[in-house]
């Protein structure tokens, strides 16, 4: 949880910051910020990196995520967070922006250790992301999913279950309809104590990837 809270902060203090930042430069510069795209698909991306957890008998949990991410553009059909907090904002005279996507993932994740296996799932996710700048836009992000491993482990007595998993990123445009994604993620799997035992085993997960926005 002290990880969690340290990349919490770190979003909200750059979100915080930039925002000023962002505001003078336009002033300044007249440099227009992205705007949102108004189709349903969003995003097409690819992710990769490293994945960390323990197991209490069999030590270290090691993976390398692979997932195709899907994004949809909730702001498109009046579902997205500025769209939410709307009716607040408009009292307080206050213009909110971002952009919210219902995201979609599949992914395929080879495991080494503590032996080889292979966790194979799908999840949906909330992703709000906020344009600091042009090309500097941090988000944060979270969802729960479907998950079978092929890993035998203490701690469940299943080989399927859920995995409710959060965190926080940014991505970066290389062009306006290209960007790197840089994200960090709490990922956690159990079976919802549909059988015991249930001890869940939880993963810190951190990814890079590339997008292609609509």
């Amino acid at each position: 949880m002290k990880k969690i809270s340290v990349f919490s902060l770190l979003f909200v203090l750059g979100v915080a910051t930039g925002v000023f930042a962002a505001e003078s430069e336009n002033k300044k510069d007249d440099v227009p910020v992205v705007p949102p795209p108004t189709g349903y698909l969003r995003e097409i991306g690819f992710m990769t990196g490293y994945g960390h957890g323990n197991l209490t008998e069999k030590g270290s949990y090691k993976l390398i995520p692979i997932i195709l991410r899907f994004g949809y553009n909730l702001d498109a059909v009046g579902l997205g967070f500025c769209d939410l907090i709307r009716p607040l904002t408009d009292k307080l005279n206050m213009k909110p922006k971002g952009s919210t996507s219902l995201i979609n993932e599949f992914n395929f994740n080879p495991v080494w250790a503590p032996n080889s296996n292979i966790e194979v799932g799908w999840t949906l996710l909330i992703k709000y992301s906020y344009p600091v700048t042009e090309k500097f836009h941090p988000y944060c992000i979270g969802g729960v999913g479907l998950e079978y491993i092929t890993q035998h482990t203490r701690e469940q007595s299943l080989q399927f279950g859920f995995t409710p998993q959060f965190g926080t990123g940014f991505s970066y445009f290389l062009k306006k309809d290209t960007a790197i994604n840089v994200e960090y993620r709490r990922h956690h799997f159990s079976n919802a104590s549909i059988k015991q035992p249930n001890g869940g085993i939880n993963v810190d997960t951190f990814l890079i990837g590339l997008s292609h926005y609509y």
